[in-house]
């Protein structure tokens, strides 16, 4: 009986054993995760601010030139790393750094969509200088939008995660 008694127990304490076990692994695998999900969200964003910080000053005033359209082709700038799917896995993120990743989202893919448009000539419209000079500012101002947005949710992750300073250009460290 003794001998059951301590085998139930060994059994027990080998279960509980082998699910702290799995639980430790799991949790630090996630963690894993979860980390490196941060620093590229981090590099994403920091890319973000420094595209747009150069692409902001190459807007052109109007569309007259090769060198303008070169300046608008590369103020494009793509699909994030994350879509709005993918936020959902970044359980590192408050509420408002959410809302604010995904209004960048929108926002990109807006001003593309924009520059696209004034790359095809605003097909279809009555195109004036005066009106080529207006959706240049438009552009300006939603490069402007995107590069505030990105410095805000860079700086919210930067306060709870100081360990991703050293990721910083030195230039935003002043």
């Amino acid at each position: 009986m003794v001998d059951a008694l301590i085998a139930v127990i060994g059994i027990f304490l080998g279960a509980v054993l082998a699910w702290a076990s799995t639980f430790y692994f799991q949790h630090r695998k996630e963690r894993a995760v979860q980390k490196r999900l941060l620093t590229v969200l981090f590099g994403e964003l920091l890319n973000i601010r420094q595209h747009y910080l150069f692409a902001f000053g190459e807007i052109p005033i109007s569309v007259s030139s090769r060198k303008d359209i070169l300046a608008l082709k590369m103020s494009l700038y793509g699909n994030l790393a994350f879509s709005k799917n993918d936020i959902s896995n970044l359980g590192f993120l408050n509420d408002q750094d959410i809302t604010d990743l995904m209004q960048l989202n929108l926002k990109i893919r807006n001003t593309d969509n924009s520059i696209e448009f004034a790359l095809d000539g605003f097909p279809n419209i009555e195109t004036t200088e005066m009106h080529i000079e207006s959706e240049m500012t438009n552009i300006k101002y939603r490069i402007k939008y995107v590069q505030v947005v990105s410095e805000r949710v860079t700086q919210a992750i930067v306060k709870r995660h100081p360990e991703l300073l050293k990721l910083l250009p030195e230039e935003a460290c002043s």
